[in-house]
């Protein structure tokens, strides 16, 4: 017999012993009950126009991490809610001068140990909107043709897109540099024995607002690029986050401004200290 265990993990032996036999050792383990997860602590909202950032203090042993965000006046409707690894999340597309809760629950492992802690709320109130109207939707691809759009140079060059001057910038971590134009695969960067560090395409030619930026991108060495779009300088967001890791797979990342802005937009794929000797494939330029 054995006490109920309240506690962690245990483990003992039964010892079976026989007169003029052996004796044999029986491992035994009592597992620990599921446990709830505290709930986040040092959780704060702090707006920016129409931005949210929210952040938490981390819990020991959670997987993740469940956020919503609702109107404070009735009717409470969620607006907006997702999950995330980090202990922040950025909250964007929100109404102007709006009184919201947020909240935040730490997420267990479906009750093998850990069940999902109590939520955590705070309430936070948005600010005025930039006043900006978004200028008409603008999209260009690079498929479908062979034709050098943005120079051959393999630092990078200029050229114009549907209608407005994009400058494209590459440096190289590997190599002297890959640089190629393909109508099945569109804006071909890098290769085998050229590493591309970093890519930059930017414009300020645009010169109505911003409410989003897009490319269609892959990258053959998924998981060690990250891609981020700046407008006038100030961050646009993807999925709660201000950058984003790319995949194998083509994908359109669209990223958003809390209110449209205007100024020159940047975007960036960088690898980092990473030199993967692969290509990076860019489909499509999109605003709006």
């Amino acid at each position: 017999m054995a006490e109920e265990n309240t506690g962690a993990l245990r483990t003992s032996t039964i010892t079976l012993s026989v007169a003029g036999g052996n004796t044999v050792e029986i491992p035994v383990t009592q597992y620990a009950p599921v446990q709830k997860l505290p709930a986040v602590t040092d959780l704060t909202a702090t707006a920016d126009g129409t931005k949210v950032d929210v952040s938490w203090t981390a819990v020991e042993h959670a997987t993740g991490y469940a956020w919503r965000i609702a109107a404070a006046s009735a009717p409470t409707t969620t607006v907006d809610g997702g999950t995330v690894e980090a202990t922040s999340v950025i909250i964007t597309g929100l109404e102007p001068t709006t009184a919201y809760i947020v909240s935040v629950m730490a997420l267990g492992d479906n009750g093998a140990t850990y069940d999902d802690s109590d939520e955590a709320t705070v309430d936070v109130t948005t600010g005025e909107s930039s006043g900006i109207t978004p200028g008409p939707a603008w999209n260009y691809s690079f498929l479908g043709s062979t034709t050098a759009v943005l120079g051959t140079d393999k630092t990078g060059g200029t050229g114009t897109l549907g209608g407005y001057a994009w400058t494209a910038a590459y440096t190289w971590a590997a190599g002297s540099g890959y640089v190629a134009y393909e109508s099945n695969n569109g804006l071909h960067i890098g290769s085998g024995s050229n590493a591309p560090k970093t890519i930059t395409f930017s414009t300020s030619a645009y010169t109505e607002g911003i409410a989003s930026v897009s490319i269609s991108v892959r990258d053959t060495n998924a998981t060690t690029a990250s891609l981020t779009v700046t407008v006038g300088g100030t961050p646009l967001i993807y999925n709660g986050n201000e950058s984003v890791t790319l995949t194998s797979a083509v994908t359109k990342y669209t990223f958003e401004a809390a209110s449209p802005l205007k100024g020159e937009i940047v975007i960036l794929i960088d690898r980092g200290s990473t030199s993967g000797k692969k290509a990076i494939y860019v489909t499509e330029l999109g605003i709006n």
